[in-house]
C-alpha cells in the first residue's frame, strides 16, 4: 500500500514540475487565456495548432524566459512544436528593442526579427510549415537550441539568426532558401556540419566563428556554390568561401583557387599550418583574422592582401611576402604578437597602414630599398625590435610608423630618405642615437616626442620644415644644432626637455615660435642666429637656468610671457625691437638691469616686468632718458641710466637731484655707499671729483637718498 502512494505522489509531483500540453488557438491573441496562470512557468513541452499574433509570440517568449521587454523569467519551456500553427499580423508587439527604441509586430507567414531573441531555455523547436522568413536575430543566443527544423519554404535565414546557438549540432538549408544572412550561424559552438540546399545564392559570413565545424556540403544542384570534399567554393571552384575549422588541422588550398574570400579561414583554432595553393592571387579582408595557425606558406604569385587579413593571428611565428605581392591593405599583420621572423619582398612600393602593428616579439626588421613610404603606424607598438635598418630608396616614414618602439636604440637614415613624418619615432623610450641624413627635407609633427634617452642632435642643413613639438618631452636632450636651412621653429618644439642645456638655432631661423623652449629649466646656453625677427608668446616660459642673454640686432618682438619665469639677472634688448608682449619677463625675480638699445621707447603689453627685482634699472641710449621716463612701462623703472652721459645720475621718481662729475654738485657733505650698503666716499664737496668703478650705488645729500649706476 505504502508503495502505491508513494508512485502517485510521484506523479503528481512530476505533473506539476514538467508540465506538457496541446492547444489549439481558434482565435489569434488568445493563448494567454488556454494557458493557466499557474501553468505559464511549468509548461515545459508545447504543441500549438491554429494563427498566432504578437500577443501570442509575446506570451511564448515569457514561457521561454525571456519576456518581449527582453527581461529574464522563471519560464521553462523547452520543447515548441508550431509546425501545425500559422502566424497572422495583429495584435501588440513582441519585442521592444530598448536600445533602438523599435517594437516588433508579427507579419503574416514571417517569424520576425528577434522573435526568440534570448530564450534561453528553448532546446527545440518546429516552425509553422508555412513559414517563409526566419527573421534577423530570431533565435540569438538560444544557448540550449539543440534542434530546429527550417521549413521548406523559408527563402531567407535573417543577419544572426542563429548566431550564438551554442547547443546546434547540425543544420540542413532547404532548397527553397535563397539567402543566408551575415553571421546567421556564427559561434554556434557545437555545429559539427551544415548542408547548403540548390537555391542558396549569398552565404559568405553566415557560419563564421564555428569552431567545431567539420563539413559543409553543397547541393550538386546550386548554381552559386559548390564543395571541394566539405569545403565550399563558388561554383567554378575558384573563390574559397569559407573553410570548416574542424576540417584538418594542416590544410593546402586546392590548385584552381585563385581568390581566398573575406572572413573564409576567421576565428579558426587547432589549427597548425594553411599553404596557399599555387594559384591563389588575392586574400580578402579579414581572410585569417583571429586563427591560431602556427605557420602560413605564401605562394609566389598571390598578389594582394586585403584589410586586417591576418589581423591578431596569436601564434604566427614567421611570415615571408613573396615578390609578387604588390598591394596590402591596412593592419594586414596587426597583434600577431608571436611573430618573430620578417621578410618583405620586392614587389611591395609602400607598406599598409597599421600592418606590423603590435608585434611585439618582432626584433629585427629590415625595410627594403622598394618601400618607398612605410606606411602610417605600420611598426606602431612593436617593443621587441632592437635591430632597424632601413635601405636606400626609402623616402618617407610615415606618420607613427615606428611610435612606442621601447627596445629602440639607435637609427641610421638612408641618403634616400626626405620625409619623417608626424609621431613616427614619438615615445620611443630607449632611442639614444639618430643619425640624419644629409638630404633630408622635412621632419614633422612630435617626430621625437617624449624620447628620453635622446641626447645630443646635429641636424643636416638641408631640413627646411619642422614640425610642432618635434622634440617635446626628450628629457635626456642636452644639446642641439638646427639646420640652417629652416626659417622658423615650430610651436613646443623642446617644450619639456628638461636637460637641454645648449642650443644654437642655426643661421636660417626668422621665427621661434609658441612655447618653443619652455619648461626647459636647464638651458642656459643659447645661440641665435642673425635671422630672428619674432619670439613667441612662452618661447622661454620656466626657463629658469637662462640669466644672461643678448638678443641679435634685427629681433622686433618678443611674445607674451616670451620670458616668463626664467632666472636673468640683466637682459639687453636690441634697437631692433619694436614691441614686447603682456608679462613677456613676468616672474623674473633676479633681474635688475634691462639694458634698450632703441632710440624709440617699443611698445609694451600689459605688466611685461611684473615681479621683476626691486628696485630696477633701466639703462637707455643717450638722448632717449625722456622719452624713457615719458612712455608707459618704462616710467615705472625704479632708476634709469643714460648710456654715453657724461655725468653719473641718480634720480628719483620725481628726479630732483644730479650729480655731476667735475661740475657743481649738491651742498653739502655728500656720501656713497655700494648698493649693499658699505661705505665708499665720503665728505665729497662742491667741485670734488670721483671716479666709481662699475656697479650700482646709493648716494645721500641734501637729506635725500638716491641710486646710480655706472657702466
Amino acid at each position: 500500500m505504502r508503495k502505491v502512494l508513494s508512485l502517485i505522489l510521484l506523479a503528481v509531483l512530476m505533473a506539476v514540475g514538467s508540465y506538457a500540453a496541446t492547444i489549439d488557438v481558434k482565435t489569434a491573441g488568445t493563448l494567454s487565456t488556454l494557458i493557466p496562470e499557474s501553468e505559464k512557468y511549468t509548461t515545459e513541452e508545447l504543441t500549438l495548432t491554429g494563427e498566432l499574433n504578437g500577443d501570442d509570440i509575446a506570451l511564448l517568449r515569457d514561457m521561454a524566459g525571456c519576456d518581449r521587454d527582453a527581461n529574464e523569467t522563471q519560464g521553462k519551456l523547452r520543447t515548441l512544436d508550431l509546425s501545425g500553427a500559422k502566424i497572422v499580423s495583429g495584435g501588440d508587439y513582441y519585442f521592444f528593442n530598448s536600445f533602438m527604441g523599435v517594437k516588433y509586430y508579427t507579419e503574416a507567414d514571417q517569424l520576425g526579427d528577434y522573435a526568440f531573441y534570448g530564450c534561453k531555455t528553448l532546446e527545440n523547436v518546429k516552425l509553422p510549415a508555412n513559414t517563409t522568413y526566419i527573421g534577423n536575430v530570431s533565435f540569438y543566443s538560444c544557448g540550449k537550441l539543440d534542434g530546429i527544423e527550417i521549413p521548406a519554404g523559408v527563402t531567407i535565414i535573417g543577419e544572426q539568426a542563429f548566431r550564438g546557438c551554442t547547443s546546434l549540432t547540425s543544420i540542413v538549408v532547404p532548397d527553397a532558401v535563397t539567402t543566408i544572412g551575415d553571421m546567421a550561424f556564427s559561434q554556434c559552438d557545437a555545429l559539427l556540419t551544415a548542408t547548403v540546399g540548390s537555391g542558396v545564392t549569398n552565404m559568405e559570413g553566415a557560419f563564421l566563428y564555428c569552431k567545431s565545424l567539420k563539413s559543409m556540403s553543397v547541393s550538386d544542384a546550386n548554381t552559386e556554390y559548390a564543395d571541394i570534399d566539405g569545403v565550399p567554393t563558388d561554383k567554378a571552384k575558384t573563390r574559397l568561401v569559407l573553410y570548416p575549422n574542424g576540417h584538418s588541422a594542416d590544410y593546402t588550398i586546392p590548385a584552381g583557387i585563385k581568390t581566398i574570400t573575406a572572413y573564409a579561414f576567421a576565428g579558426l583554432v587547432n589549427m597548425q599550418s594553411i599553404t596557399l595553393g599555387p594559384d591563389v592571387e588575392v586574400v580578402g579582408d579579414r581572410a585569417f583574422q583571429e586563427s591560431d595557425m602556427r605557420n602560413v606558406t605564401l605562394n609566389e604569385g598571390v598578389k594582394q592582401f586585403g584589410d586586417f587579413c591576418f589581423f591578431s593571428c596569436p601564434d604566427l611565428e614567421a611570415i615571408n611576402l613573396p615578390n609578387s605581392l604588390t598591394t596590402v591593405g591596412e593592419s594586414v599583420f596587426y597583434g600577431c604578437e608571436s611573430l618573430k621572423t620578417l621578410h618583405i619582398g620586392k614587389g611591395l612600393t609602400a607598406l599598409g597602414s597599421g600592418m606590423f602593428a603590435g608585434c611585439t616579439a618582432l626584433e629585427k626588421v629590415t625595410i627594403p630599398g622598394n618601400i618607398i613610404n612605410t606606411g602610417e603606424n605600420a611598426f606602431q607598438a612593436c617593443t621587441g625590435i632592437k635591430e632597424l635598418t632601413i635601405e636606400d630608396g626609402v623616402e618617407t616614414i610615415d606618420d607613427g610608423c615606428f611610435t612606442d618602439n621601447y627596445g629602440l636604440t639607435t637609427v641610421t637614415l638612408p641618403k634616400s630618405v626626405r620625409t619623417l613624418s608626424a609621431n613616427c619615432f614619438s615615445n620611443c623610450s630607449g632611442l639614444v642615437t639618430f643619425n640624419f641624413n644629409d638630404g633630408l627635407e622635412t621632419i614633422g609633427d612630435y617626430v621625437f616626442s617624449n624620447c628620453p634617452a635622446l641626447e645630443d642632435v646635429t641636424m643636416p642643413n638641408s631640413v627646411t620644415t619642422l614640425g610642432d613639438g618635434a622634440f617635446s618631452n626628450c628629457t635626456g636632450l642636452k644639446s642641439i644644432k638646427l639646420s640652417d636651412g629652416l626659417k622658423s621653429i615650430s610651436e613646443y618644439m623642446f617644450s619639456y626637455c628638461s636637460e637641454l642645456q645648449k642650443v644654437n638655432t642655426g643661421n636660417g631661423i626668422t621665427t621661434i615660435s609658441d612655447g618653443v623652449f619652455s619648461g626647459c629649466e636647464k638651458l642656459s646656453d643659447i645661440t641665435f642666429g642673425s635671422k630672428v625677427k619674432k619670439i613667441g608668446s612662452f618661447a622661454f616660459s620656466y626657463c629658469t637656468a637662462l640669466q644672461n642673454l643678448t638678443f641679435p640686432e634685427g629681433v622686433e618682438e618678443l611674445g607674451d610671457y616670451s620670458f616668463s619665469s626664467c632666472g636673468f639677472k640683466e637682459i639687453h634688448l636690441p634697437a631692433s625691437v619694436k614691441n614686447v608682449g603682456a608679462s613677456a619677463f613676468y616672474g623674473n625675480e633676479s633681474l635688475k638691469d634691462v639694458y634698450v638699445a632703441a632710440t624709440v621707447p617699443p611698445s609694451c603689453g600689459s605688466d611685461p616686468f611684473y615681479l621683476i627685482a626691486d628696485e630696477p634699472v633701466l639703462h637707455v641710449p643717450a638722448g632717449t632718458l625722456d622719452a624713457y621716463k615719458a612712455a608707459d612701462v618704462w616710467k615705472d623703472f625704479f632708476a634709469f641710466y643714460e648710456d654715453g652721459a657724461s655725468s653719473i645720475s641718480a634720480l628719483t621718481k620725481d628726479g630732483d637731484v644730479t650729480f655731476t662729475n667735475g661740475g657743481k654738485s649738491a651742498n653739502g657733505d655728500v656720501k656713497v655707499y655700494t648698493i649693499e650698503g658699505r661705505e665708499v666716499y665720503k665728505n665729497v664737496t662742491n667741485n670734488g671729483t670721483v671716479i666709481l668703478k662699475p656697479g650700482a650705488y646709493i648716494i645721500k645729500a641734501n637729506g635725500k637718498t638716491m641710486k646710480t649706476v655706472v657702466r
